[in-house]
């Protein structure tokens, strides 16, 4: 992917248009004009280009210190009709053009691809298709995006881990998107792991819970107890003595325990899963408007849900998530009815056993005899109550255990797959390495290694870097960061990835001027493209004689970037 051009629309007039070259493109200040450089919207270009990208807006109009907005551009995108439009060539080369409302309420907010209007889902499917080459629903475009619009010092300052910091770097966030940068072609595998991966996930909570249970209840033990009083109690009923007038009524008693007992479980089964069922929709419903807005954000990043894109304020948060749950709600309850008939039919078969039982008590002579047959065949049918029910949960924590291996073993065979399609990933860390150790010997006077290192059994990746010298920080730091992103570009070309071939640069004050002066030199001769927003003091009056032809978007106190 390559940027060809960006535009800015107000009510459908175009209010600034901005070219992209290949190679190096700088964005700057006026000399001369105005006390400073700063505040003119040097760094607005890549906000808004992250905003076109399922980015926040607040970036592009609210201060991140102090969260104050500025009142002119707030004012601008509510009283007007305020478009972006960024042009590229994706990764099937063809040009395409997408578009969003710089909307601060959610409700006015609008996306484009290629002149269609589109759901926010609709848009995020063709940025995967036409940016990135990808087609798995698992894909993150804001992960992704990250590492090609470097616009905060946090991005500048982190080589590798430029994630939110919230995100684990050894987690399978990290691990996807490494593999994906690096050249991994089976996309629709990367999703088949993170699938399998979050379902071994909840099949080991899920035995866990089922563990303490057991632990805390000792079933086993209890089952061992039971299962000896229930023998004895049989034992006594079946040798059981009755009158010589009384026909031996134990046969058909023990038929009916029998039938009473298989008509029991089946009860006690229904029973727990409604009681499970009623539990998780009472927790659910506990739950509702009950979280902070960071709270939420956390809970539905990992499921690709952009929550600041597409709600701004609490109120909003807490309606999306009750619609959320009271669709699950209604997922869950769904089965309710059929399993309360069924529950309602055994019942009265149970009490059809019942009838048959008194009536063959009816038929015992001896009174004494009734009185103590009753009170064992209750005091079975009580045990056996118990039997089942600590029984149950022994069988659950069985079949947890066979859906985790299940699971697991799942897991396997898809990491398994990943490790024989790593040839291309491998490939290209090599390729990636001659360019790094290029770039970081014109910036450092030292060749840097990219160590890759994917662990088979839990299919994650770490990076790190290889040097000798201490490793850099501030301005060094920053054109270290560079130097990878100049070398991963270089090497996406090299090896001809459908990956972008651009990235945004920010934050660029504290680099040495000699350094900055190598920079500029080899981003010219880029095969992709840099975007670099840096004040115009920090550009010799060499290097801005160099680079005059590079500049595209030169910005004042009176031209300010969305000329207000």
């Amino acid at each position: 992917m390559l940027l060809n051009s960006f535009k800015l629309f107000k009510n459908n007039s175009e209010i600034r248009s901005i070219p992209f070259e290949l190679g190096l493109n700088i964005i700057t200040n006026r000399e001369g004009i105005g006390h400073s450089g700063n505040s003119v919207g040097k760094s607005t270009l890549s906000r808004v280009v992250d905003f076109l990208f399922l980015g926040s807006i607040d970036p592009v109009y609210i201060d991140d210190e102090f969260k104050q907005p500025n009142i002119d551009i707030q004012k601008l995108f509510e009283e007007n009709d305020i478009i972006a439009q960024l042009n590229f060539t994706g990764a099937d080369f063809g040009v395409h053009r997408m578009e969003r409302r710089l909307a601060i309420d959610s409700d006015d907010d609008a996306f484009y691809f290629d002149g269609n209007k589109l759901s926010q889902s609709k848009y995020e499917d063709q940025i995967k298709k036409f940016c990135f080459g990808i087609t798995t629903d698992r894909f993150s475009v804001r992960y992704a995006i990250t590492k090609f619009i470097r616009n905060t010092n946090e991005r500048m300052l982190n080589t590798t881990q430029f994630l939110d910091k919230r995100v684990p770097t050894e987690g399978k966030e990290y691990s996807e998107l490494y593999l994906y940068l690096f050249g991994f072609q089976d996309s629709e595998k990367l999703g088949e792991k993170r699938l399998a991966t979050n379902l071994v996930n909840r099949r080991a909570k899920n035995l866990r819970v089922i563990n303490a249970l057991i632990k805390e209840q000792k079933n086993k033990t209890q089952l061992k107890e039971l299962a000896k009083l229930i023998k004895k109690i049989e034992d006594e009923i079946l040798s059981f003595n009755f009158s010589s007038e009384q026909k031996d009524p134990i046969s058909e008693l023990s038929q009916l325990q029998r039938q009473e007992d298989d008509i029991t479980k089946e009860v006690l089964s229904i029973e727990r899963k409604i009681k499970n069922i009623n539990e998780t929709v009472k927790n659910l419903s506990s739950s509702l408007g009950g979280y902070l807005t960071t709270e939420l954000e956390e809970i539905y990043a990992y499921a690709n849900i952009t929550i600041t894109s597409a709600i701004k304020d609490l109120k909003e948060v807490s309606q999306f998530h009750a619609k959320l749950v009271q669709s699950k709600k209604k997922f869950l309850t769904q089965d309710v009815p059929e399993l309360t008939l069924k529950h309602s039919e055994l019942k009265g078969a149970l009490e059809e056993v019942y009838t048959v039982r008194r009536s063959v008590f009816e038929k015992m002579k001896d009174s004494k005899n009734i009185e103590v047959i009753t009170r064992k065949i209750k005091e079975l049918g009580e045990l056996k109550v118990k039997f089942g029910q600590a029984e149950g949960l022994i069988q659950q924590q069985q079949q947890a255990t066979d859906d985790k291996k299940k699971a697991v073993d799942a897991l396997a065979i898809i990491l398994k797959s990943i490790k024989d399609q790593l040839d291309t990933v491998e490939n290209f860390i090599n390729k990636f390495n001659e360019f790094f150790a290029v770039y970081t010997e014109k910036l450092h006077n030292e060749a840097y290694t990219l160590e890759f290192d994917y662990d088979e059994q839990k299919g994650s990746c770490k990076l790190s870097l290889s040097n000798e010298s201490s490793h850099p920080e501030g301005g060094k730091k920053k054109a270290e960061v560079i130097a990878f992103d100049f070398a991963y570009i270089s090497a996406v070309h090299s090896q001809q990835l459908t990956r972008p071939l651009f990235v945004f640069h920010d934050m660029v004050e504290d680099i040495d001027k000699r350094q900055l002066k190598d920079i500029l030199v080899l981003s010219k001769s880029l095969s992709g493209q840099q975007i670099l927003s840096v004040l115009s003091d920090n550009l010799t009056p060499e290097m801005r004689n160099d680079c005059e032809n590079n500049i595209i978007l030169e910005l004042d106190e009176n031209d300010r970037f969305f000329k207000v």
